[in-house]
């Protein structure tokens, strides 16, 4: 059996003490929770580049066409433009 400690740890981007000093938060994030669920509103962070690398290139599980932005949707507004389209496509020209 596998016994699964609990969070204690609570990352909160709009907390004005996390801008005075972001990396303390930073490298327990990198070395505790890698890949992180909470906050208010709850959003997923990943905080390692070997985490952040693949998941970047997996565009249909790690969609942004809900939005970029903590605790918002927008993908009501403007269907197809900005940085929630995806897949983005580049033309050669």
């Amino acid at each position: 059996m596998t016994v699964t400690q609990p969070v204690t740890f609570e990352f909160d981007p709009y907390d004005p003490r996390f801008w005075d000093d972001p990396y303390p938060s930073y490298w327990v994030m990198r070395h505790e929770y890698p890949v992180y669920y909470g906050g208010n509103p709850p959003c997923h962070m990943i905080s390692r580049y070997a985490d952040i690398e693949p998941a970047m290139s997996d565009w249909p599980t790690f969609s942004s066409a809900r939005g970029v932005l903590v605790g918002t949707d927008s993908s009501q507004l403007v269907p197809g433009r900005g940085v929630a389209h995806v897949p983005v496509t580049f033309d050669a020209r």
